[in-house]
């Protein structure tokens, strides 16, 4: 009888397991040559999903998308119809249900927790801080825009509380 019971587990498990793309990973951002840019750990920049940080919501399920040159508008799949007529399939680990839309997470490392922030708020910060991805190397860390996003040398990362100086790098707080 445990037998039976340990097959038909197996079966429901494998009959459960997503075959859809994992949208994050369907489009990421392309260099000049056509190569993925990415950073010194390998992580690519999804096109698809929220660029994020490391606190998201699982949402571990399919979605069913429309995509264009905008992105990628998801909302949530019915186990019983499945996607409806020019949706398709495509599985989001990281998301969360806004209004009607499912919104699709690339959650990325915290820069606190990889040693990159100031040390906490022992020292009062600027006004009005910024929550934002960044790039980190020697020693500094860098925002991201369209000039410098191919440039990182380091390691995408998530800063919650960031403040761009006057030389261009970002100081990053707990």
């Amino acid at each position: 009888m445990k037998h039976v019971i340990a097959i038909v587990a197996l079966l429901f498990s494998a009959g459960s397991a997503s075959t859809s793309p994992k949208l994050c990973d369907e489009a990421v951002v392309l260099s000049p040559d056509g190569s993925p840019v990415q950073d010194s750990q390998g992580t690519t920049l999804s096109l698809y999903c929220q660029w994020s940080g490391p606190d998201v919501p699982v949402w571990n399920d399919e979605v069913c998308c429309s995509i264009d040159a905008a992105g990628a508008q998801c909302e949530s799949s019915s186990p019983t119809r499945g996607c409806s007529t020019g949706l398709a399939p495509y599985f989001c680990e990281y998301g969360e249900l806004i209004g009607d839309e499912v919104v699709c997470y690339q959650p990325f490392p915290s820069a606190c927790d990889e040693g990159w922030c100031a040390g906490g708020m022992d020292k009062a910060p600027p006004e009005d801080p910024q929550e934002d991805a960044i790039c980190c190397f020697n020693g500094n860390c860098y925002p991201w825009d369209d000039k410098n996003i191919l440039d990182c040398e380091g390691q995408y990362l998530w800063c919650n509380a960031g403040y761009s100086k006057v030389d261009g790098t970002v100081e990053c707080y707990d």
